[in-house]
């Protein structure tokens, strides 16, 4: 249960992480959806 919780916090850490980067970089550097490609799933 406790490693549930902490993936969850590490997704959606994640996920804010890549919602910020989408705003706030420039489309040259979204290349880093192809290092994370989990993240569109």
């Amino acid at each position: 249960m406790i490693r549930v919780k902490k993936l969850l916090q590490v997704f959606s850490h994640d996920l804010y992480t890549y919602e910020y980067i989408k705003k706030n970089v420039p489309p040259s550097l979204i290349s880093l959806t192809e290092r994370f490609p989990y993240l569109l799933l």
